[in-house]
């Protein structure tokens, strides 16, 4: 994220923040955030953050029957709205199936207050900054960001979406309530365009639009009948590295660079994500006994030569201890047993590539600039790292921690490097 939002205006707007979860994330990594949605929920939410009271009235006698012995906490109205959004979907009691969950729901009112108010208070998901909060339409919210501020923006996805869900709520609640157009995502495509085009601007939805096609980076594939998400921008750094995915797995039984087998200079190499298990199942055959692994990792890619797999690397975000969040953990490395002298070295000059840097930034969705693994050993350096990565200060005993940022070489030019035995 830090690539794509510039450090001279650290402002970001997002549009329609729902339960924050954007929001938070940009404010732990310093961001000056600027939240913004229509709805009951996230404006008590916001008032939470913000230390603030927003006052609201329930104005329904039967769920104030049930509040009536709810604790007053700072979270109590929120958990109240809460409950309402769950139990008015069965408000209706259209058949036999509503009516038994609106009784389940009032049998367990207060069950749901304490199971709800203890994970607030263990989890403190509201533990985080937001610079303020717009309770209106985000249209209006989105034009006061200028300059170098970035916009983030999924607005509702059919009209009225919320005023059909949330009804039972709006009817059960007084408050100020905020002033907004009905938004029709089906013809949003102008409005769009014009955002993208005045704006540094990064919008999601699950329709593809004509007018703004010149802004189009990217397309997640969602489940079998579910429609996928678009994904447009006009940050250029956001344009190098969030395309659209094409990933095919491999077959069950890919085929393996043989130990006879040469790298000649017309050999192709190629990366591509693949499955976990098939690299869990080469570890076991091709790891150094030596090596004290685990199958552990989030994230794996295979390397190719000619269509034979060579190389895997695994990654892992959760176990990085670099001080900066831009180094990504490389959870292990390693190669097929080959004639080929420097395989593995070769696995590492890859692994600098700007091809190999894109997968990773487009499966995270994050700007990672480098790598850092970590190697277990008393020898005072590691023969396989050295020269790649760089060695780092450490007062553990016993550990080695190398990184390495990713450079602008391709798969190709790195390949040629590692062949001519030359540095990155």
């Amino acid at each position: 994220m830090s690539s794509l939002v510039p450090k001279s205006n650290p402002d970001i707007f997002v549009g329609c923040s729902g339960n924050f979860t954007f929001d938070k994330m940009a404010s732990q990594h310093g961001f000056q955030v600027h939240s913004n949605d229509v709805s009951l929920y996230s404006r008590l939410v916001a008032a939470i953050i913000q230390n603030e009271h927003f006052p609201v009235a329930c104005v329904n006698d039967d769920l104030l029957e049930l509040f009536s012995s709810w604790d007053e906490t700072p979270y109590t109205t929120l958990i109240q709205v809460m409950f309402a959004m769950q139990i008015g979907q069965f408000a209706a009691k259209k058949n036999e199936y509503q009516c038994m969950m609106w009784d389940n729901y009032r049998a367990e009112h207060r069950q749901f207050f304490d199971k709800t108010l203890k994970s607030f208070e263990s989890r403190k998901p509201f533990d985080f900054k937001i610079a303020s909060f717009f309770f209106g339409d985000f249209k209006e919210h989105l034009a006061k960001a200028t300059g170098d501020s970035t916009i983030f923006l999924y607005a509702p996805t059919y009209k009225a979406g919320y005023e059909k869900l949330y009804k039972y709520v709006e009817e059960s609640f007084d408050y100020e309530r905020p002033a907004y157009d009905l938004f029709d995502s089906k013809t949003a495509g102008e409005c769009y365009a014009e955002l993208l085009a005045t704006k540094r601007a990064c919008i999601y939805s699950d329709i593809l639009y004509q007018e703004a096609e010149r802004f189009l980076v990217g397309k997640v594939d969602k489940e079998a009948g579910k429609r996928p998400v678009y994904f447009y921008t006009s940050v250029p750094a956001v344009r190098d590295f969030h395309l659209q995915p094409s990933v095919k797995l491999l077959p069950k039984t890919p085929v393996i660079l043989q130990s006879n087998d040469d790298l000649t200079d017309d050999t192709e190499i190629t990366v591509r994500e693949i499955p976990k298990n098939v690299v869990s199942h080469y570890k076991h055959l091709f790891m150094s006994g030596k090596v004290n692994y685990s199958l552990g990792g989030d994230y794996a890619l295979g390397f190719f030569a000619d269509q034979k797999l060579f190389g895997f690397a695994v990654f892992a975000k959760n176990l990085r201890t670099a001080d900066t969040w831009e180094i990504l953990f490389l959870h292990s490395d390693f190669v097929v047993p080959s004639k080929v002298d420097r395989l593995s070295k070769l696995l590492l000059y890859l692994l600098r590539s700007k091809d190999v840097a894109k997968l990773i930034r487009r499966h995270y969705v994050y700007a990672y600039t480098g790598l850092q693994t970590s190697v277990y050993t008393d020898k005072p350096v590691s023969m396989k790292y050295r020269g790649i990565f760089k060695k780092e200060d450490t007062a553990e005993t016993g550990k080695l921690v190398y990184t390495a940022q990713f450079t602008e070489h391709s798969i190709e030019e790195c390949y040629k490097k590692w062949k001519n035995r030359k540095p990155l």
